[in-house]
């Protein structure tokens, strides 16, 4: 099987713990990924810029219990 095209980043949510949001990012090509969130869609901030080599890892918000709502994105930022 030849890919052409890779899918988009996938975030599963893991819900609260420990004083944050627990949450996984799922990717099909190693390299550095970022982490967006939002209360409003009209301002985004980082949460997690990491790399990724092993297709998945966790992360925390921590600010997340401050906020009664927060949206999130994922993209990849280089290899």
């Amino acid at each position: 099987i030849q890919v052409t095209e890779t899918p988009p980043p996938q975030l599963g949510a893991f819900g609260f713990a420990d004083g944050g949001f627990d949450m996984g990012l799922w990717t099909f090509v190693p390299g550095v990924y970022r982490l967006d969130a939002t209360t409003n869609f009209d301002g985004w901030a980082p949460v997690i810029t990491t790399t990724n080599v092993a297709g998945s890892f966790q992360i925390k918000d921590l600010t997340a219990p401050t906020h009664s709502m927060r949206f999130y994105r994922a993209g990849r930022v280089s290899q």
